[in-house]
């Protein structure tokens, strides 16, 4: 072996030793962080429910179907009512969000009472999208709901109203 090689082959070994530690070095000198995040979903009861016909409602909906004749009105009463279950009380605001009544109503209402007091709280047209928001309703507490449907005479077929309970 001639020097011209020996020192060919030294010269790689020391190229490929000062490669290996600068990727080493490289490597070394990143700096990771973490951060980390641990959650936790408690299910409780529900706080606020519909109590239909003596009935408790399991979940968020009720479903209501009135029956009415042209012309003749007709009072829906002590047939559903917004209760507190929870231990501390909820502000509610309640809105009637879409509704195909219209003009072939000559009314439709839905009155919300105070259920100890049987006090008016405030009557809401099922013919419009409204909203009214209650500031308190305590535990233990109920909203009696009634209803009030006077169809016009030329009124026929089938109409919907969505009623949406929002509470905090």
């Amino acid at each position: 072996m001639d020097i011209k090689q020996i020192r060919a082959k030294k010269s790689m070994k020391l190229l490929f030793l000062l490669l290996t530690a600068l990727v080493i070095g490289a490597a070394s000198a990143t700096t990771y962080s973490y951060l980390y995040m641990n959650g936790t979903v408690t299910v409780g009861t529900q706080q606020l429910v519909w109590i239909k016909d003596g009935t408790t409602i399991s979940g968020s909906t009720v479903a209501m179907s009135f029956s009415v004749q042209p012309a003749i009105p007709q009072w829906f009463n002590q047939s559903l009512y917004l209760k507190n279950v929870d231990g501390s009380s909820h502000n509610a605001t309640i809105s009637v969000t879409a509704t195909t009544l219209g003009s072939d109503f000559t009314y439709a209402n839905m009155y919300a009472y105070n259920a100890n007091s049987s006090a008016l709280l405030h009557t809401f047209n099922l013919k419009t999208t409204n909203t009214y928001a209650f500031s308190s309703l305590a535990s233990n507490y109920a909203y009696l709901i009634n209803f009030g449907i006077n169809a016009t005479a030329s009124a026929s077929g089938s109409y919907t109203f969505n009623v949406q309970v929002v509470y905090q």
